[in-house]
C-alpha cells in the first residue's frame, strides 16, 4: 500500500470506484466520519495538506486524505507540494483526485491536469494511476456484465450497439445498463429495440449517426440527425464548426478507405495492407480505428469516388468560411451546414468516378 496515490483520466466514475476500494480496504466503517477526510483543490494549501496528514488514524489501518479536484490546486502550491511529498506518514494514504480532463485538439489543456512536477513527486513517494475510458470491446463486456449481474442477458452485438450510442464512460454505461434491465421488465433478454428506444445517444453518437447517413447517402436522413445536434441551447456557430471538424474527420477516413479499395486491396486491416501502401498513410490512419468503424469506413467509402471526396473536402472548405462569415452567400451557420449535409450526401448523377494515385513501389 503506498502512501500517495494521483487517480486522473477521464473515466471519473471509475476512478471513484477505486476510492471506495480504497477506503474499504483501509477504513473502518465505525470511524470512517473520521479516518476519512475530503479536500478540496482549489484553495488547499501544502501546508494544510500535510498536517491533515499528520493526524493518527482513530480505528484504522490508516487514515485516507482524498484531495478531491486535485488539479485546482493553486500553481504555486502543487509546486510546494513537490517537496514535502516525502513527509507524509505510513500512517496515512493520500490521494489526488482530478477530474476528466478538458481537452483540446486531442490534448488536455492546461491546468486541466496535476502539475508536471506533482505527479513526478507522486510517482517518487507513491503512485500515479490512469483510468482512460474502456476500449469498445471493453465496455460492451462491461454492459453485458452488469445486466447479466440484474438477471438479463444481452447478445454482444446488441451490446456493442448500446456502446456505440452511449460511449465508454463506465458511469454512463452503469446507468444505461439499470434503464434496461428496468424497462425490459419480466423479459429476460434486450434487444435490439430496446437500446434504441432507452438507451441516451451521447453527443459523440449522434454524430457518427450523422456520418452514418452521409456515407449511406441518404440526405433525408442526414438532415434529421443533424438538426438536433444544432439545436441543443449552445451557440450555433461554435456548434456548426463543431460537427464540420467531424466531417472533415470522416471525409479523411473515407478517402483512406476510397485509396485502399482502388489500390485493389482486398482485406483492410491491421497488417493486411501491403507496406508500400500503408506508408502513404497517415500515422493516425483508418487502421488504427476500432473493428467496426473500420468496417463502416470501407463500406461507406464504396459509395464515394475520389472525385466525389475531392468535391467534398472543397464543399467543407467552402462551408468553414460561410459558417465564420468570412466569404459565402449564406450567413446563417445553420443554414451553411444544411446545405453542405445535403450536397455530401446526394448521389451523383453522371457517374464519373475518380482515380487515386499512389506512388511508385
Amino acid at each position: 500500500m503506498e502512501r500517495v496515490y494521483a487517480y486522473y483520466g477521464a473515466d471519473d466514475a471509475r476512478k471513484r470506484a477505486a476510492v471506495e476500494r480504497l477506503a474499504a480496504e483501509l477504513i473502518d466503517p465505525d470511524v470512517r466520519d473520521f479516518d476519512l477526510e475530503t479536500l478540496y483543490g482549489p484553495g488547499l494549501t501544502a501546508e494544510r495538506l500535510i498536517l491533515a496528514s499528520g493526524v493518527a488514524p482513530l480505528a484504522s489501518k490508516r487514515r485516507l486524505l482524498v484531495v478531491t479536484q486535485a488539479n485546482g490546486i493553486d500553481r504555486a502550491e502543487q509546486e510546494i507540494m513537490t517537496k514535502r511529498l516525502d513527509r507524509v506518514p505510513e500512517s496515512a494514504c493520500v490521494v489526488f483526485l482530478t477530474s476528466a480532463p478538458e481537452m483540446k485538439e486531442g490534448k488536455p489543456k492546461r491546468g486541466s491536469e496535476l502539475h508536471p512536477e506533482l505527479m513526478k513527486a507522486v510517482r517518487k513517494v507513491g503512485k500515479a494511476i490512469e483510468f482512460p475510458h474502456m476500449k469498445d470491446p471493453a465496455a460492451a463486456l462491461f454492459v453485458r456484465e452488469l445486466l447479466k449481474e440484474a438477471g438479463k442477458a444481452i447478445r454482444p452485438s446488441v451490446a456493442a450497439a448500446a456502446v456505440r450510442r452511449s460511449g465508454t464512460d463506465s458511469g454512463v454505461l452503469a446507468t444505461e445498463a439499470a434503464k434496461l434491465a428496468s424497462y425490459v421488465g419480466e423479459r429476460d433478454t434486450v434487444t435490439d429495440e430496446d437500446v434504441e428506444e432507452v438507451t441516451s445517444q451521447t453527443a459523440e453518437g449522434k454524430i457518427f449517426a450523422l456520418m452514418d447517413a452521409v456515407g449511406t447517402k441518404d440526405a433525408a436522413q442526414a438532415l434529421r440527425q443533424l438538426r438536433p445536434l444544432l439545436e441543443g441551447g449552445g451557440d450555433v456557430q461554435r456548434e456548426a464548426l463543431r460537427v464540420l471538424g467531424m466531417l472533415a474527420w470522416y471525409l479523411r477516413h473515407l478517402w483512406q478507405a476510397r485509396v485502399l479499395l482502388d489500390a485493389g486491396c482486398k482485406v483492410i486491416a491491421p497488417g493486411k495492407v501491403p507496406e508500400h501502401i500503408e506508408a502513404i498513410l497517415p500515422r493516425d490512419s483508418i487502421l488504427q480505428a476500432e473493428g467496426w468503424k473500420l468496417t463502416k469506413f470501407v463500406a461507406q467509402a464504396k459509395n464515394f469516388t475520389i472525385g466525389d471526396l475531392v468535391r467534398g473536402f472543397e464543399r467543407i472548405a467552402a462551408a468553414d468560411l460561410a459558417i465564420k462569415g468570412i466569404k459565402g452567400e449564406i450567413g446563417d451557420p445553420a443554414t451553411a451546414l444544411e446545405v453542405l449535409v445535403i450536397e455530401l450526401s446526394t448521389r451523383r448523377q453522371d457517374g464519373r468516378r475518380g482515380e487515386a494515385t499512389l506512388p511508385a513501389r
